[in-house]
This record gives structure tokens, C-alpha cells and sequence, in this order.
């Protein structure tokens, strides 16, 4: 990977020493400015006799100064950026006439070197940091990654479970709805069924009912008939006798019938389910009666046979005045009950 000089401070702390070493080294790389700096050491120093030795010194320090340049790439262009951004301090020059010291030159050069291995191992180490930085932030980020994999597995399968259980609930509705519906059509069939029952026992005791008002009415007409016959006979047998056995006959004679052959009753009243209307002497135990029955043996039939059956019809033993009904409803009712001799 490049080394980019974004990835140090633009701004070091400024030696003066590893400055001017820098500064030496720029000016090693520099050919125009290798050759002036040669061209000054070379008046600097003719003829002394230690120019060969120094001369040689010197070519090694530079060049023991570029192969560590060289093998640091990256302090290099942090350097050569920070000289780009900043104004190059002058480098002294040993003015002419000036021998310089070869020891105090080699233990300078020494001393640069040695700072400059110190700076390489700084630069190392913060390179080895921020190299561990990254792996750090690339392991935390890996974990993020992965705890944001997991949470959303772990949500998927939440999710997942929620519809499970929302469609399990949504069947177990269907089921109980199901079941409710049929339960409530087996009720309304069981109803049907005990309401059929019911009308077809309430239409046998009607029937019943009917037949024995029939039966009665007819019976009571063939007791009256076979009494008026005996009557009849009893009178044409010995008139005399049945006088003498009935003094007060005479006195008192039954007195005959002389209204209507046909007639109407007419009742109304509140009715609640099945009631028992009981009409006589043209007035009844509950509700108000139009008209009354002839107090002669009659047959009765009521207009509404459905609703209305009649329970006692007149007869010798209530005199022909009394009739109890039996009324089905709910409510205001009326009924009409029809009367005729025979």
C-alpha cells in the first residue's frame, strides 16, 4: 500500500538537528545543489592535506544517509511534504578558508544518523500503531457487521415467529367460527324441530279439542232431542197423569224459545300465549263480549279455528248460557264465535 503523507502530522515537532540532516539529505538528492555544496567543500578544503579523508567521509555519510533515506520511504515524503508546505532552512555553509574538524564532523554525521534511526523506529512504531488501529477498527467493524447480521437473523426470525403464531391464531378463529356457526345451525334445527313438535301437539289437541266439542255438542243435541221425545211421548201417553205427577206444571210452564235461529259472539281482550275465556249470561272473566247464546240447545263454531278451539261448548248441565274458549296469541285479539239451532 502507498504511503501518503495525509496519514502523518503535517506539523511535526521541528529539531533543529534532524532538520538540517533532512535539509543535507534534500540537498544529496539535489544534483545542482550536490555539485555547488562539492564545489564549496572543495575550496573549503584545498590544500590541505586531510582533503582526500574528509572528501571520502563525507561521500560515506551521504551516502550511508541516502540508503537509509531510501530504505524509509515514508518518513522521506512526510519530510519532503512538510519541506513542500514549509520554507527550507538555510543550511550553513563553511565559508572559505574554514577547515573543517573530520572528528567533529563524523561524531555530527553519528549523532544525525543515530537520531534519524530513532526517528525511523518512531515512525515505525506509529506506523505499527496505526496499522494495529486499523486492524482494530477492521475487527470492530467485522463485529458490528456481524452483531448487525445476528440482530437481523435474529429479527427475521422474530418476524417470522409472529406470523406463525398470527396465522395459528388466525386458523384457531376460523376453527372457533366454524364451529360456533355449527353449532348455532344444529340449535336452530333442534328448534325447528321442538316448534314443528310443538305445532303439530298443539294441531292434534286442537283436533282433539274440536272432536270433543263435536262430540259434546252432539251429544248434548241427542240428550236434548231424546229428552223433547220423551216429553212428547210421556205427554201423548197421559196427559191427566202427568199433570197429577206435576201439579205446577200448570202454574209455572216452560216458557219457549221465540229469538233468532243463528247468532254471533263477539269477544276482545288482551291475550298472552294460550288463555282460557270463559263467556256467560253475555259476559266473560276477562275482555269485554258483544251478544250472548240463546239458552237453547245449540251448535257453536268459532271463525278462527286455528286460533280459537272451544274447550266447553253449552250443554243441559251449564242450561245452554255457557262456552269457555281456548285462544292462541299475543296481544289484542278478537274472536267470533257463530251459534246455531238445530
Amino acid at each position: 500500500m502507498p504511503i501518503r503523507p495525509e496519514d502523518f502530522d503535517s506539523d511535526p515537532p521541528r529539531r533543529p538537528v534532524l532538520h538540517k540532516a533532512v535539509a543535507d539529505s534534500e540537498r544529496v538528492l539535489d544534483k545542482k545543489d550536490r555539485a555547488r555544496r562539492e564545489r564549496e567543500i572543495s575550496v573549503s578544503v584545498a590544500g590541505s592535506p586531510e582533503t582526500a579523508t574528509s572528501r571520502a567521509i563525507a561521500f560515506g555519510i551521504a551516502a550511508v544517509i541516502v540508503l537509509i533515506l531510501i530504505a524509509s520511504a515514508k518518513p522521506l515524503a512526510m519530510f519532503v511534504t512538510n519541506l513542500l508546505n514549509k520554507p527550507t532552512s538555510k543550511v550553513s555553509v563553511p565559508k572559505a578558508g574554514d577547515v573543517p574538524d573530520p572528528a567533529k564532523l563524523a561524531h555530527t554525521l553519528e549523532q544525525r544518523q543515530a537520531e534519524l534511526e530513532l526517528e525511523k523506529r518512531r515512525l515505525s512504531d506509529a506506523q505499527a500503531a496505526i496499522e494495529a488501529q486499523r486492524r482494530e477498527e477492521a475487527q470492530a467493524a467485522e463485529r458490528a457487521n456481524e452483531q448487525a447480521r445476528q440482530e437481523e437473523l435474529a429479527r427475521q426470525q422474530r418476524l417470522s415467529d409472529a406470523q406463525a403464531a398470527l396465522e395459528a391464531q388466525r386458523r384457531e378463529e376460523a376453527q372457533a367460527a366454524e364451529r360456533a356457526n355449527e353449532q348455532a345451525k344444529q340449535e336452530e334445527l333442534a328448534r325447528q324441530r321442538r316448534l314443528s313438535d310443538a305445532q303439530a301437539a298443539l294441531e292434534a289437541q286442537r283436533r282433539e279439542e274440536a272432536q270433543a266439542a263435536a262430540r259434546a255438542s252432539e251429544q248434548a243435541r241427542q240428550e236434548e232431542l231424546a229428552r223433547q221425545q220423551k216429553l212428547r211421548e210421556r205427554e201423548e201417553s197421559s196427559p191427566e197423569k202427568h199433570k197429577e205427577n206435576e201439579p205446577n206444571a200448570d202454574a209455572h210452564p216452560p216458557p219457549s224459545y221465540q229469538g233468532p235461529s243463528s247468532g254471533t259472539l263477539v269477544w276482545e281482550g288482551e291475550v298472552n300465549g294460550a288463555d282460557l275465556i270463559e263467556i256467560q249470561d253475555g259476559s266473560a272473566n276477562h275482555g269485554t263480549v258483544t251478544g250472548m247464546l240463546p239458552g237453547v240447545p245449540c251448535m257453536v263454531q268459532a271463525s278462527d279455528p286455528k286460533r280459537v278451539t272451544i274447550s266447553i261448548p253449552p250443554a243441559p248441565s251449564n242450561e245452554w248460557k255457557r262456552i269457555v274458549l281456548r285462544i292462541q296469541g299475543k296481544g289484542h285479539t278478537t274472536v267470533t264465535v257463530r251459534w246455531v239451532l238445530p
